[in-house]
């Protein structure tokens, strides 16, 4: 088995086509995801995505105190 797993912090795949696919990352859908991360995974990471522009970033002026935050409760949780 694997003894470490993570999943991309707000996902990977984003789509937005023709205005009838449209499948973007929102703030709280990253707000979300960081919070069950620092629980389930042992590695805390975020990944721009696919369409970066579009989507809510981890790293974004009002995002970047939240993000913080769970990294430093992960960073307690796991290597403590």
């Amino acid at each position: 088995g694997y003894s470490l797993s993570h999943s991309d912090i707000g996902g990977y795949t984003m789509i937005n086509k023709f205005g009838i696919v449209k499948y973007l990352r929102s703030a709280e859908m990253l707000l979300r995801w960081s919070e069950m991360n620092v629980f389930s995974d042992a590695v805390f990471r975020t990944h721009e995505g696919l369409l970066p522009d579009d989507s809510a970033q981890a790293y974004t002026e009002s995002f970047a105190p939240y993000f913080a935050k769970f990294a430093r409760l992960h960073s307690k949780l796991f290597f403590a």
